[in-house]
């Protein structure tokens, strides 16, 4: 039988320190903050992070009342932004423009007792079981790999690490769609100024790269590039301007499946972007870890004031081990689509969205959206 070639797929992801993924914190430590206090409380939070300001706008309705400039020095203090060599610290002006959500959206979303779809838009979940997480190969990596930059970093195992940065991994699969080899590495690490680049290079390949990628899915020509442009000093808000919701790709799927057209960070479980990918992932991943299919994909529709969704289905891409209207069965038995339902079933009216901005809201075992029934 003659060889198939095989195909490569590639995900990024990028570090806490990198700027839009500061937006993306930022934004969502606001959400966990009104839920905290309240948690039928809405938002839906703009950020914008450069050298000079951050800039913090939205629409909110709610009882919740906290300091947004001091939310957002502590949170950069967290992560790194505390000293002036960086050209941003937490001690930057922060501008805040909020104000009161339609009356018309507010209207719309809890009428008659039952909560109603406060926009239309189609959101989609996705599965696959070539990681245990359930996630597709590469962007699993590429997550892992800056969450242990970061935490080298933040535990000053690696002091001289600055907090910007990114992950790329390349995986080749085979005809049948399952990854065989790593092939290619993309790594930026941000560094002190009076580091070597070769140090920087041999400590991210040891410590980093080879602590997150699999010794079976090395091969002799994979490639590992690392900083490739020469020294990283200057990284962060300092020089790239960071804002809400840039990142959706990295932080979604990486790429490999498809994604609705809303961000997610920053909005409160009444928004449909938001809880309407939740959901499709739970419903993707039980298909899957029931093995009903290899890799599965569910899209949900809703249109603006409706209770039910106006369309669902999905894909298994050829990968489904029955007929795919017995999978769309099995999911109608089981799964509840309506907004109040989906919010309810996963109890999303808490403080848990802070963590889903830093590496990624899938694939990640304390989200309740990550659970098998």
């Amino acid at each position: 039988m003659p060889n198939r070639r095989l195909i490569l797929r590639t995900a990024e992801a990028a570090a806490r320190g990198h700027p839009d993924k500061l937006a993306d914190q930022i934004a969502d430590q606001i959400v966990d903050t009104v839920l905290s206090q309240d948690p039928l409380g809405r938002c839906g939070v703009e950020v914008m992070v450069n050298g000079h300001f951050v800039v913090v706008a939205g629409e909110f309705k709610t009882r919740a009342r906290f300091d947004a400039r001091e939310l957002v020095r502590c949170l950069l203090e967290e992560i790194g932004y505390s000293s002036p060599e960086l050209g941003f610290t937490s001690a930057c002006p922060v501008l805040v423009s909020i104000r009161e959500q339609s009356p018309e959206i507010s209207a719309t979303i809890d009428r008659s007792g039952d909560q109603q779809a406060s926009d239309q838009g189609v959101m989609y979940g996705y599965a696959t079981n070539e990681h245990e997480s359930f996630m597709p190969l590469p962007c699993r990596l590429a997550q892992e790999l800056v969450q242990c930059m970061d935490q080298l970093r933040l535990s000053q195992a690696i002091p001289y690490l600055r907090p910007d940065g990114k992950a790329q991994v390349t995986v080749a699969y085979d005809g049948d769609g399952r990854p065989v080899a790593v092939t290619t590495v993309v790594l930026a690490a941000q560094h002190e100024p009076d580091v070597d680049i070769e140090t920087v290079r041999r400590d991210a390949t040891e410590r980093i790269i080879r602590a997150v990628i699999p010794a079976h899915l090395w091969r002799s020509d994979t490639r590992i590039l690392i900083n490739r442009l020469g020294r990283f000093t200057l990284g962060g808000p300092a020089i790239d301007t960071g804002v809400t919701g840039r990142k959706i790709v990295a932080d979604t799927y990486g790429g490999l499946a498809t994604i609705g057209g809303g961000a997610l960070s920053g909005k409160d479980p009444s928004k449909l972007d938001r809880t309407g990918a939740y959901y499709g992932r739970y419903v993707a991943k039980n298909v899957v870890a029931a093995g009903l299919a290899r890799r599965c994909q569910v899209k949900i529709a809703y249109a603006f004031g409706e209770v039910d969704p106006v369309a669902t289905e999905i894909d298994t891409y050829g990968t489904a081990t029955v007929d795919e209207e017995e999978i769309l069965t099995w999911i109608q038995d089981r799964f509840h689509f309506r907004p109040g339902e989906m919010i309810k079933e996963l109890d999303l009216r808490r403080p848990i969205y802070a963590q889903t901005a830093r590496y990624g809201h899938f694939g990640w075992s304390e989200f309740p959206w990550e659970r098998i029934i």
